[in-house]
């Protein structure tokens, strides 16, 4: 005698849907967490090439730098950077002439003088999509970087001060790491980093 063949019940055919939706959002999340991380490894290797690119490209003259017009501001030294060939063409935004380092966000860099924030330093500083990847990235940059070459970083929601956190180097290793805000309103996080010069 034969017997009918039985089909799956619908709800078999939805536990094997859950399942394969488990494994296939599971895969998605290591992915993701994974595309993050080489984001965050590219970042901080950027951020240091450029860096001593432009360390190199501007030598501190007579102890001190330039001031941009008026009290405290900084000189923006970004397509001048860009210009000398110390940016890779992939980084490069030539819709604002600007620096892209952590997933496409915007980057400039600046000389600050005696008045301008950070004293003699040259900053990086531009955005991150959210906390995470900002803090990834600003505390790779402190261990990478480290005291000799890194006067300061910094980190806030780019729209209320009152989240602003730092470190300034005095405290080496760093008793932890510095973790960045969500971002604020305009919601992307903002990050500094300020390298101390290179002498003549």
């Amino acid at each position: 005698m034969r017997y009918a063949r039985k089909a799956f019940s619908l709800i078999e055919a939805a536990i094997v849907l859950g399942i394969v939706g488990l494994v296939v959002g599971g895969i998605w999340i290591a992915a993701d967490m994974q595309r993050r991380a080489y984001g965050v490894a590219d970042a901080e290797k950027a951020v240091l090439s450029i860096a001593t690119g432009a360390r190199n490209l501007f030598p501190l003259s007579n102890g001190m730098y330039p001031t941009g017009s008026g009290s405290g501001v900084a000189i923006n030294i970004t397509t001048t950077v860009i210009k000398s060939g110390l940016v890779p063409q992939n980084l490069i935004s030539t819709s604002n002439n600007s620096i892209r380092i952590l997933n496409g966000t915007s980057w400039s860099i600046y000389l600050n003088g005696v008045l301008a924030g950070q004293n003699n330093s040259i900053s990086l500083a531009g955005w991150a999509p959210d906390s995470a990847s900002a803090s990834r990235l600003v505390n790779a940059v402190i261990g990478a970087a480290g005291k000799s070459l890194l006067a300061y970083a910094d980190c806030w929601d780019g729209t209320s001060m009152s989240t602003y956190v730092y470190w300034n180097g005095s405290v080496w290793p760093p008793a932890s790491p510095l973790i960045c805000p969500p971002p604020g309103s305009g919601g992307q996080v903002m990050i500094g980093f300020y390298f101390y010069p290179n002498a003549n």
